[in-house]
């Protein structure tokens, strides 16, 4: 339960955005990230545009990612995710999108190559499904089904979106019987989240977290019964107002024993 907790608040704080004065009004200037550069994983993170539709983004380092998106009008519709690991292991994922009146429905993840150098196997790594269901009360229910070999679908857990002012801020990881197992809380600055200039991103809550948000992540908490994590991101921003260099503190509990303390900067390059 441990790891299935770790991972789903990991998948949450990927390319992380964050404040340090956070009093300034938000400036009009469109910007888009070209190029990420962490301590925290090493290497470079390069993302192409074409206009302000995203085309690629390109990790090196330890592991080599490379994500391709295909829109329909300005709906991302597909994305594929190719990893090397070193020499010892591939990986080719698609992730489809499905909409409904301009509103996503469901997320389809399928690991059409997955081996290691050797030739062996790893079948259904990436094999997944989301459904949402938009709520009355303007939250956003997503159900999380895996596949057998057979290729029949089987439900997982739930999560339960909470959205204020553009932001996600809060997400409840559930069971199938609606018991809350992790609540995960997001604060942020009020200035403009670069993320939030790419056509398209808003919807992908599954695969791209509080990126969809409109402004920058400032402190992510993620709570259970046994398993606690806080981050916080302190920002430098240019002169548009925009994020360019982030100091992240990440710290990680078990039953409220300090396990693991990273600390890491991040830099935005425009």
């Amino acid at each position: 339960m441990k790891k299935l907790l770790y991972l789903f608040g990991a998948s949450l704080l990927v390319l992380s955005s964050c404040s340090s004065d956070s009093s300034d009004s938000i400036g009009e200037t469109i910007l888009l990230i070209k190029e990420i550069t962490s301590d925290s994983y090493g290497g470079t993170h390069i993302i192409t545009y074409d206009g302000n539709k995203i085309v690629k983004e390109e990790r090196s380092a330890t592991e080599t990612n490379t994500r391709t998106y295909i829109y329909d009008g300005d709906l991302i519709i597909k994305e594929k995710i190719v990893r090397k690991n070193g020499w010892d292991f591939w990986e080719i994922t698609s992730v489809e999108y499905n909409y409904e009146n301009g509103k996503l429905t469901s997320l389809l993840s399928k690991s059409s190559d997955s081996w290691t150098s050797d030739g062996t196997s790893l079948h259904d790594r990436n094999n997944y499904k989301f459904d949402y269901v938009y709520n009355s009360d303007g939250t956003i229910t997503a159900k999380n089904y895996t596949f057998d070999s057979q290729g029949n679908a089987k439900i997982l857990y739930l999560i339960k979106y909470f959205f204020q002012n553009g932001n996600l801020v809060k997400s409840e990881y559930c069971d199938i019987d609606g018991t809350i197992l992790s609540t995960s809380i997001y604060k942020y600055d009020n200035k403009t989240n670069p993320f939030s200039n790419i056509v398209g991103f808003g919807q992908l809550y599954d695969q791209h977290g509080y990126e969809i948000s409109k402004n920058n992540l400032v402190e992510y908490t993620l709570v259970s019964s046994t398993y606690t994590k806080t981050v916080k991101n302190k920002y430098t921003y240019n002169s548009n107002g925009y994020p360019e260099k982030i100091s992240t503190s990440d710290v990680e509990a078990t039953n409220n024993i300090p396990s693991n303390t990273h600390f890491y900067n991040t830099e935005y390059h425009y």
